[in-house]
């Protein structure tokens, strides 16, 4: 076994996880399993991650990223907050499609937890790595707009991960791209209620002496 940096070590055995569980499923995976894949002694993968529950923590932090990275990498400063959450919808609805069993694993990962006595953590690990991307895709793209959100942004995060997940399990279902951009696009009606302009409050406190 060729030696690697640590850090390469744990990318190349969160990979090897990803690959069996959405190849063979989560129950699939034990930590066996899962050094076979990665070409490693299953001690290599207790030495990077001390547990296997620690090692489905950083499955589910990569997954997540990768969504996150999809959402925000479309981000363009010359558009309106509707374009910027338009165009990342539509990059993520296009990974779905693309990469259906990545999706499917994070509906398996929650359900697995919550029937595993002990693992319920893990489901609730999911959502808040769900919450933090979809928080700071909204920070940033409010920013790129110049507009502020109406109500706490952890709310509109939950709001919006919470439409996410309910519009991308259907798609898993019924694979009818075209409704889910269609529902998409209601939900992004919904998120712009929420948003206000920055310039209008700066006029609003001009207006009444406070500027």
């Amino acid at each position: 076994m060729a030696r690697m940096p640590a850090g390469d070590r744990r990318e190349q055995l969160i990979d090897a996880a990803i690959e069996v569980m959405t190849s063979e499923g989560i129950e699939a995976a034990t930590t066996r399993r899962i050094a076979d894949q990665a070409g490693v002694a299953v001690g290599v993968l207790y030495y990077c991650f001390g547990t296997k529950e620690n090692l489905y923590r950083q499955v589910v932090a990569k997954l997540v990223d990768d969504i996150r990275e999809i959402a925000i990498g479309r981000l363009d400063a010359r558009q309106d907050l509707r374009a910027s959450l338009s165009r990342a919808t539509e990059a993520f609805l296009g990974d779905v499609e693309t990469r259906p069993q990545h999706h499917v694993l994070t509906y398996e990962i929650v359900t697995y937890a919550l029937r595993r006595e002990g693992s319920a953590e893990l489901a609730a690990w999911l959502y808040e790595c769900y919450d933090s991307a979809a928080q700071e895709m909204l920070e940033v793209f409010a920013a790129a707009a110049d507009v502020r959100w109406t109500v706490p942004i952890d709310v509109v995060a939950r709001l919006l991960a919470a439409l996410n997940d309910g519009i991308t399990l259907a798609q898993l279902v019924d694979g009818d791209g075209a409704r889910a951009r269609r529902v998409f696009a209601l939900a992004i009606d919904s998120v712009l209620r929420l948003a206000a302009p920055v310039q209008a409050d700066a006029v609003t406190a001009v207006s009444e002496g406070r500027g």
